[in-house]
């Protein structure tokens, strides 16, 4: 077993997922074993904790599992989980309806506001600028709608929690994407530190101080 509890603290016997597939929930029993590198460290998925000296330690087992399950359900083994949309996993463990919202406007939102300005070609700069910009707002407003996030009237003041309060919850899994085509593998994005093409998992939000969200 990989850098988890010692072999004899673990049952060695077979693990039964549910995951979501084709409209109903199926129940797929894998074997204990799992793919490991030569330092004995799981090769593929792994849940990472504290540690005692600040590092991360890989004691759960269960995202690996579910991995194995996923591979097995599909029946193309681990190379069938290369790649695929975040979507695709989050309704196989999940079950619920996955919806995708892009925050960069299209091409087209551009183009019907400068197609509706004529030959003015200042306007319709003007115009274009002023829809992506709207086009922007309504998207942040539906992914911070779907994440349930608590009001700014009852977000604590800077150095204060009081004791009713609670951050914002999440109604649902939320995974984000930098996306930038054409980007070399691990380029990062130099406004945000965050890596280009990469899916991140939000935990939740939080509604700061002067309308301020994070």
């Amino acid at each position: 077993y990989a850098d988890g509890p010692p072999a004899s603290a673990v049952t060695d016997a077979d693990v039964t997922v549910r995951l979501y597939s084709r409209g109903a929930w199926r129940e797929v029993t894998v074997g204990p074993r799992l793919p490991c590198t030569r330092a004995r460290r799981l090769a593929f998925a792994r849940g990472a904790g504290p540690s005692a000296d600040g590092g991360l330690e890989t004691y759960e087992l269960w995202p690996a599992y579910v991995e194995k399950a996923l591979a097995t359900l599909r029946g193309g083994g681990y190379g069938s989980l290369q790649g695929g949309s975040c979507a695709v996993g989050l309704l196989a463990v999940s079950g619920g309806v996955c919806e995708r919202i892009r925050l960069r406007p299209p091409a087209s939102v551009r183009e019907r506001a400068t197609a509706a300005s004529g030959a003015n070609l200042e306007q319709g700069a003007a115009a274009a600028e002023r829809a992506e910009g709207e086009y922007f707002r309504q998207s942040c407003a539906r992914v911070w709608a779907r994440l349930g996030a608590e009001t700014a009237a009852s977000a604590p003041a800077s150095g204060q929690t009081p004791a009713n309060f609670r951050p914002a919850a999440r109604a649902a899994a939320c995974c984000f994407t930098l996306e930038r085509a054409g980007a070399a593998s691990g380029a990062v994005d130099r406004g945000s530190g965050l890596l280009l093409n990469h899916t991140y998992a939000c935990l939740r939000g939080a509604q700061l101080g002067r309308g301020a969200r994070l």
